[in-house]
């Protein structure tokens, strides 16, 4: 392009950058069938925010909450220049990137890119075949008819690299399974390294290459505040009493369900079509029924936008291409994993172009342009390869079940002829940790299907709490599964360090049911996962930052942390939560260094009007702690540990632990 100044080359880099960004943040539609389009700054409300802090000292990583995203700029908090922001699928995190591009380009005072120069935002699933940032920025970010060449980008950028901002949001999504040298040095420091970066992913999908990051972000979700304002903001506009009072009794009608609601993209379809058919969603108490009326409102409401346009939808497809559909969605989540994703081409060879359309105009499936490998001289002639995905996960999930149940189900069929073992063997590539809505879908769907997935769970490390959330699909109620439920809590349940936040939260819920069927729960074992007591809520907070309330019918708690020496302080918050919960009966701390003693006399008192056994085990010798005095105990001889005992106990607890 001509030749400008420095200064007006860059103005005008970023006036475009602006005017095409603008395209992506200012019409967007919560649910895609919706007429409605919101700017982002319309929708955007703030979810949960953490940040994984270092301990230098101690080489210890902990989870804590970040106040705001805007904050990540914040040196006080987090150092260097690259960042993972990483989330669950649904959780907000393209969203959140949408936000930062709006406030970046309405220059606003209050964000935290307030002095950036120029943003890039480049979405990394569009990268197949593109060599360089400079080439895509060219290729996805600029409009076709601009006149910087690749090297006037990489010219631009390199003069403002110190005022730059990078974008890569969905590193997981990269078409390859290994990121490109360019995108690696990008990360590693070697091209751009005064830049600021941030990299979006999911949860339990970060690279390898950046494991090692300093700064690290996680989007947690809606809490249960955060769902009534995006109520009361979004669809009432804080005007509308009666809806919100609705809407708010809806979301605690079932503990089953309150996981879904955490998920952002779920919570704001919900949210929506719950505003839009009134009381339709009070009464679902699975998973399964919740999901399959989303899906039919999704078709009900594709159906009446057609009649009134007077146009045939063409939904009506025949049970060959569902079928088919249902195959293809499974064998994706085989194949690729969570993110499963066709050419346009092919899959219109296998189900029609029709049936394709269709869903994406319901908005189940959505399509993508990827540019095959051209010279830059062709550019602007490249034809676009249409890619086809799910709108969300949770939709592959819920067709990938149907293909599942209905594979399982014919096992026990006499008229086909198969292997009954040769049927149940698709079971084995899948990880119910890592597909566990398809299970519990599956199970909601098909209750042949479901006593197969529950035989196989019996036999799965941690299957026991997955046996009981797939119970609960097939019935929905508990009413006709209490023994099982008494089974499972008659043993003890475990809440590791190592466990995903899918296995906690499922533990949790578990024991959220069993208290309101008043069931008692023999035993907990948190091993490695405790972090703290959080005594303004009474939670205990758990490393993954998802929070244990009062436990109304646990018996026994138990507290493994090898290695750590735990304070007054923190032994206090833990003994006040213990007094609140008044089935517990037995607290044991394994393998950590207890204070001396314990002398708060009022949750002494309260332990001990509650019979509460608090037991301590260092490493070789029981101890009881006695509720009247505060010191500690033998547990056998019930002779008290002198301070000269305690010394030695200190002693060879740190000679093991060095």
């Amino acid at each position: 392009m001509e030749r400008l100044t420095v200064q007006d080359r860059m103005e005008q880099f970023t006036a475009e950058l602006k005017t095409e960004y603008e395209y992506s943040y200012r019409s967007i539609r919560p649910i895609p069938f919706l007429e409605k389009q919101y700017p982002v700054q319309r929708l955007f409300i703030e979810g949960g925010v953490e940040y994984l802090s270092k301990d230098q000292t101690k080489h210890q990583h902990r989870w804590q909450k970040l106040d705001s995203y805007k904050d990540i700029f914040n040196k006080n908090v987090m150092e260097d220049n690259r960042w993972i922001i990483e989330g669950e699928p649904g959780s907000g995190k393209s969203f959140l990137t949408l936000q930062l591009t709006y406030e970046w380009c309405a220059n606003d005072e209050e964000s935290c890119l307030r002095d950036v120069d120029i943003l890039i935002v480049v979405k990394m699933r569009q990268l197949s075949g593109v060599s360089s940032i400079y080439e895509a920025i060219k290729r996805f970010v600029l409009s076709k008819d601009s006149k910087f060449s690749i090297d006037d980008i990489e010219e631009i950028l390199s003069e403002a690299e110190t005022s730059l901002v990078i974008v890569l949001d969905g590193i997981d999504e990269y078409p390859h399974h290994s990121l490109s040298n360019h995108v690696m040095n990008i990360i590693k420091k070697i091209i751009l390294p005064k830049c600021k970066l941030i990299v979006t992913t999911r949860s339990g999908k970060v690279p390898h290459e950046c494991v090692d990051w300093t700064n690290r972000v996680r989007l947690t979700g809606f809490s249960t505040e955060t769902q009534e304002r995006y109520v009361r903001e979004v669809l009432t506009s804080g005007n509308d009493d009666e809806t919100l009072n609705v809407i708010k009794e809806w979301l605690p009608s079932t503990s089953i369900l309150y996981e879904f609601y955490q998920i952002p993209l779920i919570f704001v379809t919900y949210a929506h079509l719950s505003h839009e058919t009134e009381s339709e969603l009070l009464h679902f108490t699975s998973m399964t029924s919740f999901f399959s009326h989303v899906i039919s409102s999704f078709y009900s409401h594709f159906d009446n936008k057609m009649e009134c346009a007077n146009m045939d939808s063409g939904f009506v497809t025949s049970e060959k291409h569902n079928q088919e559909f249902n195959r293809l969605s499974f064998q994706g989540l085989q194949l690729q994993s969570e993110s499963p994703q066709w050419k346009k081409d092919l899959l219109i060879n296998e189900i029609g172009e029709s049936f394709i359309e269709t869903f994406i105009s319901i908005g189940i499936l959505r399509e993508e342009d990827r540019i095959s490998n051209q010279t830059e001289e062709t550019l602007s002639n490249s034809e676009a390869i249409k890619i086809i995905k799910f709108y969300h996960n949770l939709y592959c999930d819920w067709y990938a079940a149907h293909y599942l149940a209905d594979v399982i189900a014919k096992v026990d069929d006499p008229d086909i002829k198969s292997d009954g073992d040769e049927g149940l063997e698709i079971l084995e590539d899948l990880d119910p940790f890592t597909f566990q809505y398809l299970y519990r879908f599956a199970c909601g769907l098909n209750p042949t299907c479901a006593k197969h997935i529950l035989d196989y769970l019996t036999h799965v490390e941690c299957g026991d709490v997955f046996v009981m959330l797939c119970l609960l699909e097939q019935r929905g109620k508990v009413d006709g599964i209490k023994d099982n439920l008494r089974e499972i809590c008659s043993k003890t349940l475990q809440m590791r360090n190592q466990d995903t936040r899918v296995i906690q939260r499922s533990v949790l819920q578990l024991i959220n049911i069993a208290a309101r069927e008043k069931i008692p729960v023999s035993s907990l074992y948190l091993f490695e996962s405790f972090q703290s007591v959080d005594v303004l809520t009474s939670h205990i907070v758990l490393k993954s930052q998802l929070r244990i309330p009062i436990l109304e019918n646990v018996e026994q708690l138990w507290f493994e942390q090898n290695g750590h020496e735990m304070t007054e302080i923190e032994l206090d918050g833990i003994l006040s939560f213990i007094a609140k919960c008044k089935k517990l009966k037995t607290v044991r701390f394994n393998y950590s260094l207890l204070p001396v003693g314990f002398h708060h006399r009022a949750t002494l008192t309260s332990l001990n009007e509650n019979n509460v056994e608090v037991l301590w085990y260092p490493s070789e010798v029981w101890y009881r702690l006695n509720l009247n005095s505060g010191t500690w105990q033998h547990k056998i001889c019930k002779t008290d540990l002198t301070e000269e005992d305690y010394f030695r106990v200190v002693s060879s607890f740190r000679d093991m632990n060095v």
